[in-house]
This record gives structure tokens, sequence and C-alpha cells, in this order.
């Protein structure tokens, strides 16, 4: 989906930059993703991840780019500790779990956020319609705001 580029920069830490060659009219691309994990080595737990945008650990130029100098993260590396390397930001984790968030922040710097998620059955919903709805409200006791409502 499409997001504010402005206020996609302003949830970037010091050193990331938004990819410039994706915004257009003062977007850019962002999304989410909701997981939902049975078995890691935190337990089971929810997950609702928010993403920014697609960014760099420095503006990249036409030749940088042309020539394929810039390079995705691998699995043993972060955006921003290899130089010239793209990818997502998210730029807020919501997590069911406190295991789970310390271990977001730890290790991969993540804003992870305590966060209850609530499931419920849609009721006479039609073939390929979704059939659950999932409300997600900050506080692992669910009495903070809502932060999302999405229907799966």
């Amino acid at each position: 989906s499409f997001i504010s580029a402005d206020v996609a920069k302003g949830r970037l830490p010091e050193g990331l930059v938004l990819d410039s060659s994706l915004e257009q009219f003062g977007k850019t691309y962002g999304g989410f993703f909701l997981a939902e994990y049975d078995d890691t080595p935190f337990g089971s737990f929810w997950e609702l991840v928010v993403i920014c945008g697609l960014v760099w650990n420095r503006e990249p130029t036409l030749k940088d780019v042309l020539l394929g100098l810039f390079t995705a993260p691998s699995a043993e590396t972060d955006v921003g500790k290899e130089e010239n390397s793209r990818s997502t930001w998210a730029s807020n984790v919501y997590v069911s779990s406190r295991t789970a968030r310390d271990h977001g922040r730890s290790e991969f710097g993540l804003i992870s956020n305590d966060a209850q998620f609530t499931v419920t059955d849609v009721e006479d919903s039609p073939e390929g319609a979704p059939r659950q709805k999932v409300v997600v409200r900050q506080g692992l006791d669910g009495d903070g705001p809502e932060v999302a409502t999405i229907y799966v």
C-alpha cells in the first residue's frame, strides 16, 4: 500500500534513508504483516509488523544502482551494518509475548511493543471472504488503544 513518504522518513533511525526511487507524488510503499507463531524459542505468540518503506543505509547514486553496487542484506547481515545494503524497515512491531518483544529489541533493534491479539470468527462469511477478525490493542492486558483491526 502507499503511505506518506514524510511520515515514513520520520520513522527511520539515523543512518537510514528512504529509497527515493520508489517515492511517487509524496507517497512510498509500506504495509504490514500479521503472523501467528506456534513453535519458536520464545513460545507461541502473535506479531503485527508495520513496514514504513524500503530503505538504504545511505542514499544510492544512479551509478550505484545501475552497476549493482547495492546489495540486499543476507541472513548474516542487517541493513546499516553492511555497506550499501537495502531492506524494508519496520516502524512498529507488536507482539503478544514479552520474551519475543525483548528479543526483537535486543537482537534486531526493533521498536517492539506489547500487544493483545483478540481473534473472533466472522459469522455468515461468504465463500472466499475473511473468516476471522483480529483486533490488536497495545498492552498485554488489552486495555491500551486499538492499533489495528484486520480481517483474515
